[in-house]
């Protein structure tokens, strides 16, 4: 039923932002390895939104062969009500705290920030302080005859 729910939130909000979901069996896998933070509307017991993220050691100093644990925020969802209410604010602030203290997490990735599309969340996720990073490897879309 949890997963029914997360999935519904996250379905409406890839259609608000203009994002093509993933199939419900591959957010399934994705989900069930992933840390959450999950809101629970206290007067209908539904989920209002959620947040889902993973962790990995990634190489931060190649020279120095040193890495780092960062959590990567992958999936972050929220109703219309939450979203005026700025729930995502204290998903985003329970997640990074459970990933800080009981993980060892050392950095935050908050994916997707693109700056040149103009996107509504790039200043949420900038709210939060923190250094803009553009990572190489970035995609172009290309037409070829």
């Amino acid at each position: 039923q949890q997963f029914e729910e997360i999935y519904a939130v996250y379905l409406d909000s890839a259609i608000r932002i203009g994002y093509e979901p993933k199939s419900k069996d591959v957010f399934r896998i994705l989900q069930s390895s992933m840390l959450s933070s999950i809101a629970v509307n206290k007067a209908t017991g539904k989920i209002d939104g959620f947040v889902l993220g993973f962790i990995q050691e990634m190489f931060t100093d190649y020279k120095n062969d040193e890495s780092k644990k960062v959590l990567e925020i992958m999936f972050i969802g929220t109703n219309d009500e939450s979203r005026k209410a700025f729930i995502g604010y204290a998903l985003h602030v329970k997640l990074l705290d459970e990933a800080f203290s009981k993980y060892g997490v050392e950095l935050i990735d908050l994916r997707g920030a693109s700056r040149s599309k103009g996107r509504n969340y790039v200043k949420f996720k900038e709210s939060f302080g923190g250094e803009y990073l553009s990572y190489a490897g970035s995609f172009v879309k290309t037409k070829f005859l």
